[in-house]
């Protein structure tokens, strides 16, 4: 399973990293949560993030289908 960064995974979607980090925290909220017509599968990670040293990465095939195929294209 290929894992990435919120800021990468924005990116890829076109859209802000705040918007995609507060579907993150609905997200752990609620791990029932539907963003885009798809669960997102999400770890938290040591390494340069918040205050805390950590940050987020989301399970590429849990991503929407239409950006998992750009993906692949990519």
């Amino acid at each position: 399973m290929d894992w990435l960064p919120i800021p990468t995974a924005a990116q890829m979607m076109g859209i802000a990293r705040q918007v995609l980090f507060k579907a993150v925290r609905k997200t752990l909220a609620n791990p029932a949560y539907i963003y885009h017509g798809s669960r997102l599968v999400i770890r938290r990670v040591r390494g340069i993030g918040g205050k805390s040293g950590l940050s987020y990465e989301i399970a590429a095939d849990s991503l929407p289908l239409t950006l998992q195929l750009a993906l692949k294209d990519s």
